[in-house]
């Protein structure tokens, strides 16, 4: 906190700023934490492992102290390099691991890190869209694609269906067969762990894959209650 009147003003990551921080997110019930300039709130050296270690610790405790958060999450914000004149920058939605190598910022705080998103313009033909992707060290990420509301100020699902659905599984074939292949109407997991290709089963991990892909872009609707998946897109 760089304003001398907040109460904020040089909250660090030490015991007494994390419980500080903990009893302003509670009693605002927030969910969602955004820190913008890691140089000012972690006292360590960003670029030692120890240091960055404990880091990640103090933001468990922060979850532990506050309920709301424990469910939320935490963004820590990077830019991307400015590509050279000559080099162009890979494509978030098909080479994710490419595109977040170039994030500015300590890469002993990268390399810690279980998850890292990104959100970037991409173009089909002549058409603008945006998309969300990454990668997890424990999981796979999958894309997310949407456009940018001009009057409401943000991010919702793309509205051309077409261009989502081509988008999102863009360098998938598998998946997309797969998607193709599901029962019309409501079905379970089981059931579509039944489909099969070329008259081989599908995988449980590629099922899941392509069933968290759809339901991401309103392809699939899925009911948590009766656990039914039921699919709305047509292609």
């Amino acid at each position: 906190m760089l304003d001398e009147h907040c109460p904020f003003y040089g909250l660090q990551v030490n015991e007494r700023g994390i419980e500080k921080l903990a009893g302003f997110l509670a009693e605002n019930k927030a969910e969602v934490l955004i820190i913008d300039n890691l140089g000012w709130f972690v006292p360590g050296d960003l670029n030692d492992p120890e240091d960055i270690k404990d880091f990640y610790q103090s933001l468990r405790n922060l979850r532990m102290l506050c309920d709301t958060l424990n469910s939320g999450f935490i963004l820590l914000l990077h830019h991307l390099t400015k590509p050279g004149e000559k080099s162009s920058r890979p494509s978030l939605l098909t080479a994710p691991r490419e595109y977040l190598s170039q994030a500015r910022g300590s890469q002993r705080l990268l390399d810690f890190a279980e998850c890292r998103l990104a959100l970037a313009e991409e173009m089909a033909g002549d058409q603008l869209f945006h998309v969300v992707n990454g990668v997890n060290r424990t999981g796979t990420v999958e894309p997310m694609v949407m456009h940018l509301g001009f009057e409401s100020l943000s991010f919702e699902i793309h509205e051309d269906s077409k261009l989502r659905y081509e988008q999102a599984f863009t360098g998938r074939p598998k998946q997309k067969r797969i998607y193709e292949t599901l029962p019309a109407g409501e079905f379970t997991w089981t059931q579509a762990l039944g489909v099969t290709l070329d008259g081989k089963p599908v995988s449980p991990d590629t099922l899941n894959s392509t069933l968290r892909t759809a339901v991401l872009n309103d392809f699939i609707v899925h009911d948590s209650t009766t656990k039914q998946y039921r699919k709305v897109f047509q292609p």
